[in-house]
């Protein structure tokens, strides 16, 4: 057993204590929790506690878990100049949520690695693959600058049911967020609220898995905006598989897709406004989602 130990944040308000260890250690199994709370392996404020237990502002809370499900580091795919690019796994958030919850996230594993690292930008929990942080001052700066002016090349790996009308195409939309919902709306014309967003795909390769059609694609995305690539192709009659918010539960179900099966596969940074060594850097990251044993390896 490992001992994890964290104290709730000041901010947040009376949480049963399941949904709590969710959102504090997002990457351990909802099983293996449940387990913990129903063996009374959490300790508030030095007393056992289970899943009646209620977490507080300022709580010493004490996990004991199995140590399989504590990995805390962090594939290191590039590092120097001030730069470092990291493998985000499929689950862990790249930073606390709202209300400053997360003793695990993907900023708190870099900087235990990298005292001082910065996120250069973000993706959503359940996407993986290759995240940029920096280090150092002008790296952070130049990184930042270079995603305003959309000159970094960002291209993700994806497996989606149905198949394309096309092998190649681009999805052009204007998304905007649902108001009160996690979630956003793609429009075909400008709407208010709305800005623009293009995703270019490629299909690669088109499976029948577990008697439905499962096709896998590269895209490209030219803007940077919430739930881009999911929304986009939702629209497009092509849900990714494992994205219960836009897509297909009752598939998603079958083939056991718990999380969409997205990736950022490559990160191709300009040729100018960085220092040196990274200038056209490349770097590449191979996607890990479930469902991509079941399809080509490109």
């Amino acid at each position: 057993m490992t001992l994890l130990e964290h104290t709730a944040e000041t901010g947040i308000e009376p949480t049963p204590a399941l949904k709590y260890l969710r959102r504090a250690w997002p990457a351990i199994p909802s099983f293996a929790l449940r387990e913990a709370l129903k063996r009374k392996d959490l300790r508030i404020n030095g007393r056992r506690s289970g899943a009646e237990a209620t977490v507080r502002a300022g709580d010493a809370l004490r996990l004991y878990i199995d140590e399989k499900y504590t990995q805390s580091s962090l594939r290191v795919l590039f590092e120097g100049a001030g730069l470092l690019c990291v493998e985000k796994p499929q689950g862990l958030p790249v930073d606390a949520d709202e209300a400053g919850v997360g003793a695990d996230t993907l900023l708190a594993r870099a900087r235990a690695m990298y005292p001082g690292a910065r996120l250069c930008h973000r993706l959503d929990a359940g996407t993986g693959g290759a995240i940029l942080l920096a280090t150092g001052e002008e790296t952070y700066k130049a990184v930042l600058s270079a995603f305003r002016e959309r000159t970094i090349g960002k291209t993700y790996a994806l497996a989606v049911f149905g198949a394309p009308p096309q092998a190649e195409g681009s999805l052009v939309g204007y998304i905007a967020r649902e108001e009160g919902k996690a979630r956003v709306r793609v429009y075909d014309e400008p709407h208010a609220g709305a800005k623009i967003a293009r995703t270019d795909y490629r299909l690669l390769d088109t499976r029948q898995v577990g008697g439905r059609t499962v096709s896998f694609l590269e895209a490209d995305i030219h803007t940077g905006r919430t739930h881009q690539i999911r929304a986009q192709m939702a629209r497009a009659g092509c849900p990714l598989a494992g994205d219960d918010k836009y897509g297909e539960r009752e598939s998603n179900a079958a083939l056991h897709a718990r999380m969409p099966a997205l990736w950022c596969r490559r990160l191709v940074l300009p040729e100018t406004g960085l220092p040196e060594r990274l200038r056209g850097l490349r770097i590449e990251s191979v996607p890990r989602f479930p469902l991509w044993k079941e399809l080509a390896r490109y």
